[in-house]
């Protein structure tokens, strides 16, 4: 495990923490900010796009050779292995037949390379959320800030707090 960015993830949580928003009232769960955006969205009557949708347009902005065919279409089976997602759930997904998981969103987050604002929009259409109060959670969080995105790394750094960390969760690329 390379403990510079264990010690970099530690460095991120710690500065999320100082920063992180005060609810008015404890029952209070949608952070301002996201309030607001999605008021924008209903006053102006925009049609929201799905969780696939979303993906589709992230895919074509990261502009990866890899994830397109020699017509310029997505191969989307590259994209999801890439993701670490199976084919039944990205058909899900992309049929918009289930709510998706919030591993699967997770893993989302971390193929598309997307900042913070985006990895929250994404959660949100995809009807889940980072917990403030869930390690994990705050651990892809604090990746985002470091710009860690290799599958390899983000699974080593939560193991690593999996195993030795102050919460139990699992690991988003586990297979159970």
């Amino acid at each position: 495990m390379d403990s510079v960015l264990l010690l970099k993830v530690e460095q991120a949580i710690a500065r999320r923490a100082s920063r992180m928003p005060v609810y008015d009232q404890p029952s209070q769960k949608v952070d301002p900010q996201i309030a607001r955006l999605i008021e924008q969205r209903m006053v102006h009557g925009q049609k929201e796009a799905t969780v696939y949708e979303k993906v589709l347009e992230y895919i074509k902005r990261m502009n990866n050779p890899a994830f397109f065919r020699k017509n310029g279409e997505i191969k989307e089976s590259s994209f999801y292995k890439y993701a670490y997602i199976d084919k039944s759930t990205w058909s899900e997904l992309r049929w918009n037949l289930v709510v998706p998981k919030k591993k699967t969103l997770l893993k989302l987050v971390i193929a598309l390379r997307l900042n913070e604002e985006e990895a929250v929009d994404l959660m949100r259409r995809g009807s889940n959320s980072f917990n403030p109060k869930d390690l994990r959670d705050q651990i892809i969080l604090a990746l985002i800030d470091i710009q860690c995105y290799n599958p390899y790394e983000v699974y080593e750094v939560l193991e690593e707090y999996r195993l030795h960390g102050s919460q139990k969760f699992e690991n988003i690329y586990d297979s159970k």
